[in-house]
């Protein structure tokens, strides 16, 4: 018995250094992965949560909603002021910007143009026939990349995309309709041909892209048609990767109603109770650029004055507020019955529209309003020429411009799909760093670089699918959480 018990107690002694050293190495891993950077990877088929709801407004036929009338949305009250700078108003010199024209008003909580689209699937042949007797399909499309040129000192060089076949993929003869596009200097740009057969009126609005496998919106910027019959678009993408892309392309239509306008201060054109186009305001030498913003359902629209001119007027401004705000996308203005219109597209009821030269002198013209919106669904398989990858944060960039501040991080956020919850984004950021050209890089050295200029560590949110600049709980307090959820409720 003697001689088993000390051997019993170095027994037991080497099994409590065995843990021992088992925990300080786990401990120890821990601290070093704490320490590392972290690996970043980004899933290109996972469901983004946050994409669904934007997803479903513009695709899910079910939740389409009718087009507001004034009796649904009455007409909200304006304030408009013109807000002078010291020197306009104090001084007889001219300046630049003397002065802007603010405008306030009401609009709905509810104010998003999804809802109010009839939607139309395509087939297998990315054919739609809508009621009217109107037939379009998707006919053609190409990809640009910025790679494809020789830059040199060009800041906007041009070629003729690589049209194919949206259902072969195979390459388009010559034809009078392709033509020099200017070519993208940040993203990838999707062009895309609808060839409508029949001649009942319609009025093309722009395109957009969803990811079918992640969801979310790709499409950062797109064109309105360049042509009035068959619809001529392009789509600057926000990823470099290869996904099957879910495809909405807006437009008027139906038989349009006709109200004549005189263009006076005060002037209106209304359409019953559907809708009402108030001229608010003229400005005489035109406005240079524009703005909206506000909170809620307060919203606050400005344009900038331009200084007058001697001699004959050259420029005039019209001030709408379009009523309901979906009308945006229904009104048109006219100037005579046989030319083409411009939509008094804007934000939240207020728009502009510009007349130059012998338009300028005009005193009446029309407004048309097309009774239905419309939207097109097109499911495309394959973007051309886009590789497949596995981790978005590895996908291959040929190059990218980077021309402003804020499109840094952009550059290495957006084609990964992920979100940002920042505190700041462009801190330490000088403007001599711009424009910045990146070649054979990828979202995760963008990403890495953006971190080298600000001088500081951003962080992988994997559960948000977000990246952030908010340290995430180390180990010790993910173990002191841990306990605290777990341990008993009769320990103090």
């Amino acid at each position: 018995m003697s001689d088993e018990t000390p051997t019993s107690h170095r027994r037991a002694f080497w099994m409590m250094m065995g843990l021992f050293l088992l925990v300080a190495i786990g401990l120890l891993g821990l601290i070093v992965a704490a320490s590392s950077p972290p690996h970043l990877k980004s899933s290109p088929t996972a469901e983004r949560p946050w994409a669904r709801s934007p997803f479903n407004q513009t695709f899910d036929p079910a939740l389409s909603s009718p087009v507001a009338t004034l009796l649904t949305s009455p007409l909200p009250s304006v304030k408009m002021t013109t807000k002078l700078t010291a020197s306009a108003s104090g001084s007889s010199s001219s300046t630049d910007s003397p002065g802007e024209l603010e405008v306030l008003h009401d609009t709905p909580e509810n104010n998003s143009r999804d809802t109010f689209y009839e939607i139309f699937v395509s087939d297998a042949g990315h054919r739609v026939t809508l009621p009217d007797g109107n037939q379009i399909t998707l006919t053609a499309m190409a990809l640009m990349l910025p790679s494809d040129v020789e830059w040199g000192d060009q800041r906007y060089p041009k070629k003729i995309p690589e049209w194919i076949d949206p259902l072969t993929g195979a390459p388009l003869p010559k034809a009078d309709w392709q033509k020099e596009q200017p070519v993208p200097y940040e993203s990838p740009r999707l062009f895309l041909r609808l060839e409508r057969v029949g001649e009942a009126p319609l009025r093309w609005h722009w395109p957009e892209a969803f990811d079918a496998r992640t969801l979310q919106r790709v499409s950062s910027t797109s064109s309105h048609s360049s042509d009035d019959k068959h619809g001529m678009y392009w789509i600057d993408l926000d990823i470099w990767h290869q996904t099957s892309l879910k495809l909405g392309v807006q437009f008027a239509f139906g038989e349009p109603e006709i109200r004549p306008l005189t263009i006076e201060k005060g002037a209106s054109a209304k359409f019953d109770d559907k809708g009402v186009a108030n001229l608010l305001e003229i400005l005489p030498n035109g406005h240079g650029s524009s703005s909206w913003g506000g909170t809620g359902t307060q919203q606050r629209a400005t344009f900038d004055l331009l200084p007058s001119t001697t001699g004959k007027t050259e420029r005039r401004s019209l001030i709408f507020q379009v009523w309901p705000p979906q009308n945006h996308y229904l009104m048109e203005f006219v100037t005579t019955p046989e030319t083409t219109g411009r939509m008094l597209s804007g934000n939240g009821g207020i728009t502009s529209v510009e007349l130059h030269g012998k338009e300028a002198d005009l005193t009446q013209a029309q407004i048309r309003r097309f009774p239905k919106l419309g939207r097109i669904v097109i499911d495309l398989p394959k973007i051309p020429r886009l590789p497949e990858v596995a981790n978005l944060f590895e996908t291959p960039i040929p190059r990218t411009e980077i021309r402003y501040q804020n499109s840094l991080l952009r550059a290495a956020t957006e084609p990964v799909e992920f979100g940002l919850s920042m505190s700041s984004y462009n801190e330490n950021l000088s403007d001599s760093l711009f424009p910045m050209v990146l070649t054979d890089t990828t979202p995760g050295e963008i990403l890495r670089e953006y971190e080298r200029l600000v001088g500081k560590q951003l962080y992988l949110d994997e559960t948000n699918l977000q990246i952030t600049d908010k340290k995430p709980p180390g180990p010790f307090e993910k173990l002191k959480g841990w306990w605290k959820r777990t341990k008993p409720s009769w320990l103090p």
